[in-house]
């Protein structure tokens, strides 16, 4: 199995899925006109990481924007996280960055952390 990168669009995200590290990353603005297309690669590869993972895994969300479809997407991508923090041998954390002023981004992490049961910390970016 090798990482997993995919460079950013104009409306789609960096992703940085590597599974020798345990460090997976998502950045940027996700708004691909078909969402499910786009992350299919990203859901069979994190589905085929959570079948041999390393002892720890990071997931880092940078998001800055989300649309509807991505935002539903997302939830698919946190039941596998969540998955993948059952198995009591694997330390899963999450951390979710946000800016002050995006209370969007903001809730959309706190509504992503209610649905796992993973370690799930909120960071602030910057202050007023």
């Amino acid at each position: 199995m090798n990482p997993l990168i995919i460079n950013s669009g104009e409306d789609t995200p960096t992703i940085y899925l590597d599974n020798r590290k345990g460090k997976m990353e998502f950045s940027g603005s996700s708004m691909p006109e078909n969402a499910s297309r786009y992350y299919r690669p990203v859901i069979e590869w994190l589905n085929q990481y959570v079948q041999n993972p390393k002892e720890e895994t990071e997931f880092v969300f940078r998001m800055k924007l989300l649309n509807t479809s991505s935002s539903k997407i997302f939830y698919d991508i946190f039941k596998i996280i969540n998955k993948l923090g059952e198995n009591c041998k694997n330390k899963v954390r999450v951390l979710w960055y946000y800016s002050y002023y995006d209370d969007e981004i903001r809730e959309q992490g706190h509504d992503y952390k209610g649905s796992v049961n993973v370690p799930f910390e909120l960071v602030l970016i910057d202050t007023e």
